[in-house]
């Protein structure tokens, strides 16, 4: 039998009948292991290295000023936030509009800073800070190259049973979220849909480490697969697939077996809280990233193109948004490890005239009435059991990257005196996010052999880092 390589593979059938792998899936884990077994890529160590979970806000979230606090290129506050959705009357001029109980600015009526505080303790809360990063990202399209979590899997987060995890079921492929990922790589995420879903990853133990000639011989089993066949074969779950490679004789009982019982259903942690209203999916990537079985993940959330002229269904999914975001840090503090949360989205909202109240007894905003490229934003949040982490920016800056502009009522300034490259390029936004997360172990030069063709260069990165190892 010849070599099948996994370019053999992946340019064969399976392929252009699924879209890309099905997942959970026999196939997808079998070419994973051997990849990461060729590659000789290290597992990290949950106890070491920070957890990175990136959350893809599919649509077009409102996050500049509606949520995060955003402020001019000289630091001081806009002198109009109408454009992010904000009536003179809930501006954030007045101090009491801004809340730092997460050491990152939000806006006081944030819904998703209400998500986080139902979610977690003051402690949690304490012991978290973040950047708000101003940068235009393209309406309502997977093209923005956003997906962080892959360019961490590279640095060397490989997990202890899949290198990267994802919840998104769309055509993003490689990232495991709705946008696509800048970083090349050759391992595809597991999709991971449901609590369930996740408990049969482990099934394959070390297969791929320890009898070589099995993995070769399922793989070539379904690449000899007819279209028929393989549409019906892609179509199980990855206990039936398996069942049914240990029937054909390709796969026997004993492989499935693990060297220890590992337990992947977080409701079974009793060191764990979990909050109700959070997806399956979420909960599950979040514990497999921060047990360290996960390299990295990426959390997809729908719904985030929400210009139906209602206020009120913003602010939902921006709570929706805000309880993950929680679960996630609440987890991490539960399970005493360092997090990093890149939360981006594919776009932004523009406002139209009239105002609505955002629920029962809620504060009146403008509804949201169509997509605005040029108001998006991201942010990123940290947390350390040990204590708030400490920034690297100066006591007069803003935890800032990038800058807002007055005109047109808030947008972001694509040209500023600094933080130039990140304003305007989703690209940039990726690398210095991974490399902040390299900083923080004080590994931040990795960057450049992790991603070709950075947009921000050697000469230029400190100006982008936030983060730092001391």
């Amino acid at each position: 039998m010849h070599e099948l390589t996994r370019r053999n593979f992946l340019n064969a059938t399976i392929e252009h009948a699924c879209g890309y792998l099905c997942v959970p899936s026999l196939a997808t884990l079998l070419l994973n292991g051997r990849a990461l077994a060729s590659s000789n890529c290290p597992e990290a160590s949950a106890s070491d290295t920070p957890a990175f979970i990136g959350l893809d806000l599919k649509g077009g979230a409102s996050i500049a000023g509606n949520n995060v606090i955003v402020y001019k290129e000289d630091g001081e506050l806009l002198d109009n936030y109408e454009g992010l959705g904000l009536p003179n009357e809930i501006r954030p001029q007045a101090s009491q509009r801004i809340d730092t109980s997460l050491g990152l600015p939000m806006h006081a009526n944030s819904a998703m800073l209400k998500g986080i505080k139902d979610t977690t303790g003051k402690e949690v809360q304490a012991k978290t800070t973040g950047v708000v990063i101003c940068t235009k990202a393209a309406d309502d399209t997977s093209n923005n190259e956003l997906a962080s979590a892959p360019g961490v899997f590279l640095a060397g987060s490989s997990g202890l049973i899949a290198p990267l995890v994802g919840s998104d079921e769309g055509g993003a492929g490689s990232s495991g979220g709705n946008s696509i990922t800048p970083f090349m790589h050759s391992v595809m995420p597991v999709k991971i849909f449901d609590i369930a879903s996740a408990s049969e990853i482990i099934k394959l133990g070390n297969v791929w480490q320890h009898q070589p000639q099995r993995v070769q011989q399922v793989l070539a089993a379904i690449n000899k697969m007819s279209s028929a066949q393989l549409e019906r074969f892609v179509q199980l779950g990855m206990p039936e697939q398996s069942a049914e490679m240990i029937k054909c004789g390709y796969l026997k009982a004993k492989d499935l077996l693990t060297p220890q019982e590992i337990d992947l259903d977080p409701r079974n942690d009793n060191t764990v809280t979990l909050p109700s209203n959070v997806t399956e999916a979420a909960v599950e990537i979040a514990y497999l990233v921060l047990k360290g079985y996960a390299g990295s993940g990426t959390v997809s959330l729908p719904g985030y193109d929400y210009h139906n002229g209602s206020a009120t269904t913003a602010d939902s999914k921006d709570y929706e948004a805000g309880r993950t975001i929680g679960m996630m840090l609440q987890m991490a503090a539960n399970l005493q490890r360092k997090l990093m949360i890149h939360i981006y989205t594919d776009g932004g909202v523009d406002p139209a005239s009239g105002t609505q109240k955002t629920s029962k007894g809620g504060v009146e905003k403008f509804v949201w009435s169509g997509d605005s490229e040029v108001r998006s934003a991201a942010f990123v949040l940290v947390y350390d059991p040990s204590g708030r982490p400490q920034l690297s920016f100066g006591e007069s800056q803003r935890q800032q990257l990038g800058a807002y502009q007055d005109e047109d009522k808030g947008t972001v300034n694509l040209t500023p005196a600094s933080h130039a490259k990140i304003s305007s390029s989703p690209r940039a936004q990726a690398q210095v996010v991974v490399a902040n997360w390299l900083a923080w172990q004080g590994l931040e030069q990795k960057i450049f052999t992790v991603m070709q063709g950075a947009p921000v260069n050697t000469s230029e990165l400190d100006e982008y880092l936030f983060m730092s190892s001391s």
